[in-house]
């Protein structure tokens, strides 16, 4: 009988890995809102200016605001000569540089600017 016992339970457990129950499976889950940039700016990075999920009573927002970099330093050479800490800052002033009607530039080493890659 304890035998019999330890095995439901073994199975029991192993049913509840396989197919956790979940409280919230009912729930639907809602699409979170992108805000809205100041300027319709070229598709960089995956943005779409056109994007269904964005919402129109959402408050215009800044691209200081819309661009959140982490300070990690993973330095990277833009076309422009200029030394960026990492790929997302790089990307924030190429979109800042675009809204302005500058030309965009492009990352052209993934190393600062006056360093050689390292063998």
């Amino acid at each position: 009988m304890k035998r019999i016992l330890t095995l439901l339970l073994c199975f029991l457990i192993l049913i509840h890995q396989v197919h956790p129950i979940d409280a919230y499976e009912d729930e639907v889950p809602v699409k979170k809102k992108k805000k809205r940039i100041l300027q319709d700016i070229p598709a960089v990075d995956g943005f779409d200016p056109t994007d269904p999920n964005l919402d129109p009573n959402e408050p215009l927002v800044s691209i200081e605001d819309y661009c959140d970099c982490e300070q990690n330093y993973e330095p990277v050479c833009g076309s422009n000569g200029q030394t960026y800490n990492n790929k997302c800052i790089f990307d924030c002033e190429n979109r800042k540089m675009l809204m302005a009607n500058h030309p965009g530039i492009s990352v052209v080493k993934a190393y600062p600017c006056e360093e050689e890659a390292e063998l």
